[in-house]
């Protein structure tokens, strides 16, 4: 394990030495989603190869980049590109870009993949909010020694996608005349696509939208206290009972065609003006305690900021929303977002605003 973390911070020094910004929200584009990273300003692309003990995409559809830039006017960390268990990496090989984003700094990631819908209601070609998911992976990338610096031993699990994030999308959603389900995500190993007979079992079990990615970023993220927004374009719905081939390059074709739709959706989202200053991290997004132990991100990086960066708002951060009672208090929880309360989602601001969360975290 040791090894491992030493390897984290390689390669987060190596990154914070070529990165034009300091993110502290990061992205990751799934199959056929690469495109959406093409609006980025002042944008330095680096290959997953040029950085140091980093995975390599091979995977169709993933172009293996990574790009830092301003995205709404927000600094943001792009994954052009993942890896996948079907392509022979471990879970801990999955879970190493998510553990250099919280090494410089990540608070929130926003996921987005293809997936196949299993969902009677869905529509090749629409968004998904995915609000939970179901690991059938029969992996999990914290299997092994754990760094108790890292996050806890036994992480909760309680809400893997920040409640507080999902209303800031369906809110953002709503204004802007966009569909977008909610439901829930089961990851497959694969390569294999599912069968008729698993594809009904999947449905049974609650699933709404299946796929080969996602779950090992979330869990690996959550174990680091980052906040996690996951965003699912279907691809293809197969009915048990009118089963249909489809074939990758439909996948692609489908997720391209898509990614116009999630671009539009995210960079709304990442434009939303909420109040200043940071929120504690509570028991709405991340358990008190998780993730609190990794080290700030390596030191020179503010100084190599262009001044046009210097003291922008750099991040998302989470939400305080209960963990009861969320279907009967949207609405209430919607109109505090609009108005920017405490309660809802806020953008981080400037270094000072570390004591504010924490008094804020103290009084919670």
């Amino acid at each position: 394990m040791e090894s491992f973390i030493q390897q984290v911070n390689e390669a987060a020094n190596h990154l914070a030495s070529r990165l034009p910004v300091h993110p502290r929200i990061a992205i990751i584009l799934g199959t056929g989603l690469g495109a959406a990273a093409d609006s980025i300003e002042g944008a330095a692309a680096i290959p997953y190869s040029q950085i140091p003990h980093f995975p390599v995409s091979t995977a169709p559809g993933h172009e293996g980049r990574l790009i830092g830039g301003e995205w709404a006017g927000r600094p943001v960390l792009i994954m052009q590109g993942r890896f996948h268990l079907y392509e022979g990496y471990t879970p801990l090989q999955i879970s190493f870009p998510i553990r250099v984003m919280a090494r410089l700094g990540i608070r929130t990631l926003i996921v987005s993949n293809a997936a196949g819908g299993l969902n009677p209601n869905f529509r090749a070609g629409d968004l998904m909010l995915v609000s939970d998911h179901i690991n059938l992976t029969g992996r999990n990338p914290l299997v092994g020694p754990n760094a108790d610096s890292w996050g806890p031993r036994f992480p909760e699990m309680t809400e893997p996608y920040c409640r507080g994030l999902q209303q800031l999308a369906l809110d953002t959603a709503l204004r802007e005349r966009i569909l977008l389900h909610r439901g829930v995500y089961v990851g497959v190993l694969g390569p294999s696509l599912e069968t008729a007979a698993e594809t009904r079992m999947l449905r049974i079990l609650g699933a709404d939208a299946v796929g080969m990615s996602l779950v090992m970023e979330n869990i690996t993220a959550v174990h680091a206290g980052i906040r996690v927004l996951g965003l699912s374009v279907i691809t293809n719905v197969n009915l048990p009972d009118n089963y249909q081939p489809a074939p990758v390059e439909q996948i692609i074709a489908t997720a391209n065609a898509a990614a116009p739709g999630l671009h539009h959706l995210m960079d709304r989202v990442l434009a939303r003006p909420y109040q200043q200053g940071y929120l504690t991290v509570g028991p709405g997004c991340v358990p008190a305690g998780v993730g609190g132990a990794y080290p700030p991100p390596p030191t020179g990086q503010d100084e190599q900021l262009p001044n046009r960066l210097q003291g922008k708002s750099d991040g998302l951060s989470g939400s305080g929303s209960s963990r009861t009672g969320w279907n009967s208090d949207s609405n209430r929880k919607a109109d505090q977002y609009r108005a920017g309360s405490a309660d809802g989602v806020v953008f981080d601001e400037g270094p000072d605003a570390a004591g504010a969360g924490s008094d804020a975290e103290a009084a919670a």
